[in-house]
């Protein structure tokens, strides 16, 4: 295991099970790549340029290896937010929700949470409302996750 500490792999995340075999990973946090608004200059990226559903299955074979990785009281945290297309709201959060909870992949939702981005860039869309949130998915392998709620108890602003 000490093979993995203080390592920096640079690397496809659709790879991860190369470098990481074993079930050693206690928390994952994390934002996919955006899909299709944000072009990252590779052209084997995630999102930009792809079919909505082919984004999807991208992700949902990354989280089923990163899945594979975590160890059974493990859990993972995804930043994730809506946006919109065709002038109408994607639903993202949802549709990835559905993707890694199926049987095949394992994940299990344990919370929904909402991030109050108070701090968001300047906004002058006539049709549609500032977007001052953003969905955090908590997941789990299995009932037996570590939480350590008091440690995210008091809030403090300054920091």
């Amino acid at each position: 295991m000490n093979e993995y500490l203080n390592k920096v792999n640079n690397i496809d995340a659709r790879n991860i099970n190369k470098i990481i075999k074993d079930k050693i990973v206690d928390v994952i946090i994390t934002s996919p790549p955006y899909f299709d608004m944000k072009d990252y200059g590779n052209d084997k990226q995630i999102g930009y340029g792809q079919k909505y559903e082919e984004y999807l299955l991208d992700l949902k074979n990354i989280f089923k290896k990163i899945y594979n990785i975590t160890k059974d009281t493990g859990s993972l945290w995804v930043v994730i937010d809506t946006f919109k297309r065709d002038n109408q709201i994607v639903p993202l959060p949802f549709d990835f929700l559905g993707k890694i909870t199926t049987p095949d992949v394992g994940w299990l939702l344990q919370d929904i949470i909402i991030w109050n981005k108070n701090k968001t860039v300047p906004w002058s869309n006539k049709k549609q409302t500032r977007k001052i949130f953003e969905y955090i998915l908590h997941f789990s392998k299995d009932s037996k996750f570590k939480y350590n709620l008091d440690k995210v108890r008091e809030y403090d602003p300054k920091q």
